[in-house]
Formats: structure tokens, sequence, C-alpha cells
């Protein structure tokens, strides 16, 4: 078992998400009590408190070339700040329901929402509009019928693909240039927490309440390879540097290391003593919040 570096205090309820800046400069935390807190990860201390969101912080995401974080929150209301200022630079309404999931497009010019609304927004960051909307009845494709829990934009910013996971079981495929949906994907048993791409190869990942991992071909919607948790998995992510591995973390207050090719785990981070809600990778650190109310940056090194 690996030690934490720091124990984050200051949150006063739930920790249920957390994110480093794309340069490692800022870790972002958010809550169910409604407050995103910036921290230094070098000295443990905090920087900014994050102001304006009503309800519980649902999701987080940086932008890939600044301090720009995006929050989207139980009222259904997104919101972006520069998080070296502390100060708000956009809200997005449009949602009638909570937020669930948030990214950038990799180049920055969009912001793409999913909700419990069943529906999918692509935003403008600059004016707060919506580009697109995208909900079932738009094609013959199979389309979720309930909360959409999950989404992950794919790195090569021309495709515009993102991936989908619902409440449903459902993962889809759509098109954030066109608004138009590519695929559906049915292979889980329960609602998919978490979605991502694999990096050089045409495969998705996606992590289900189901306790299992399922890596499947985008061309043909067919299951490669499946790895279980011993309970519901939270988040799952993908590895640039090394593209067969996969990072989860699960109810089973676990943080596992995959292999794809053997499906067997490589690593397992113990520590937490509730459910893990949230990871996030930045070189060797991993960042960690859990049902316990703590936040554990782990070196992965030791």
């Amino acid at each position: 078992m690996s030690n934490p570096s720091f124990k984050l205090s200051g949150h006063t309820d739930t920790v249920s998400q957390i994110s480093f800046s794309s340069d490692g400069k800022y870790l972002a935390t958010g809550g169910m009590d409604a407050v995103c807190k910036i921290w230094n990860p070098l000295t443990g201390e905090l920087v900014h408190n994050l102001e304006g969101p009503s309800e519980a912080i649902n999701c987080m995401q940086w932008h890939s070339r600044g301090p720009a974080l995006f929050a989207g929150g139980a009222d259904g209301v997104g919101w972006l700040w520069n998080a070296a200022q502390g100060k708000v630079m956009n809200v997005f309404s449009g949602h009638s329901q909570i937020i669930n999931d948030a990214t950038f497009s990799p180049d920055g010019k969009k912001i793409i929402t999913v909700s419990d609304d069943s529906t999918v927004r692509v935003w403008d960051p600059k004016t707060g509009q919506t580009i697109h909307l995208i909900k079932a009845g738009g094609s013959a494709l199979t389309f979720h019928k309930g909360g959409i829990v999950s989404v992950h934009c794919h790195s090569d910013a021309e495709s515009g693909i993102i991936v989908t996971g619902g409440a449903d079981t459902i993962s889809t495929l759509i098109n954030i240039n066109s608004g138009k949906q590519m695929a559906s994907y049915s292979g889980h048993k329960e609602s998919i927490e978490s979605t991502g791409f694999i990096t050089g190869i045409p495969c998705c990942v996606t992590g289900s309440l189901d306790k299992t991992i399922q890596v499947w071909d985008i061309n043909t919607q067919i299951t490669r390879s499946v790895m279980h948790h011993d309970d519901g998995v939270i988040k799952v992510l993908t590895s640039q540097d090394q593209p067969y591995l996969i990072m989860s973390c699960s109810m089973d207050a676990t943080i596992r290391v995959w292999d794809t090719r053997t499906g067997e785990c490589t690593k397992k981070l113990t520590g937490h003593n509730d459910q893990i809600l949230d990871f996030h990778v930045h070189g060797h650190q991993i960042v960690s919040a859990s049902e316990d109310q703590t936040v554990r940056l782990w070196d992965i090194r030791s």
C-alpha cells in the first residue's frame, strides 16, 4: 500500500470530484457542499474557494491550455472560472436536470455536458450558448432513454467524436461537429459511470456499476475484453503513454491499474475506508476523493 503525501481538509460534505490542471500547477476539488476548492498540490495549501453553485458539484473539467475550470451542478447549471484568479468567466443554463459530466473538446473551443434530462449539449465557452442539442428522436440508432451519466471526447480534435454512458446501460458515439449520433453499444447490465477512448486503436472503454470495465470496438461494437472490480466501477482513465493500460476506481474503495492485453490487475491502491468517487493522474501522482470525506495524494513510485 502506498502512503498519501497530503490530506486536504476543508470541505463540509463528501468530496465527489477531483482533478489536476493540465500543467499540474493546481488541484481542484468539488463537493456535495456546492464548493469548488483550488489547491497547490506541492504544498497542500488552499489557493481559492470558487463561488457560484447553489447545489452539489457533480463534475469538473480543466481546459487543456490554461487555468479555466468548468463545473456542473445538481441544479443543472454549469460554471466556468479562471481558477488562478478565482473569478467567474461564464455561466451555462439550459439543462433541466442535474449535469452529470462534462468535457472540453481537445481544441478547447467547445464544452460538452450530459444530464439526467437525457440530453447532450455542446456549448460555446465564450458566449455560454448551446451549439448543438442532441436527444432521442434525432436518429434511427438507439439513444439514451434515461439519465446520461458520463462523457469523454476523443483526443483527435478533427474527428469530433465523443462517447457517452447512460443509466440505461447504453453507450453512444456522437460527432459533436455535426451533432449526429454515429453508433450505440449495449454490453453492460447496470449504469455506465465512466467512458473513454484507448489511444492508438479504435476502441472505447466503459466502466459500470455492474462491477465491470469493458473494452469494445468502435467499428463493430463488439466487446474485446472485460475486467472486474469487487463492486461498482465509478471512473476509468486511459493512458496516453501506455495505451494498453487502464486505471479505475470503485465502490470497493480501491484504485486499480489494468493491462487490457491480458485483463490482469497490475497495481492496487488501498487506504480509503469508503467508496472512491473520483481520481486523477498527473505524472507519477494520483489524487483520489472518497465518500470517507478525505482526499488522498499518492506517489505511485513508492
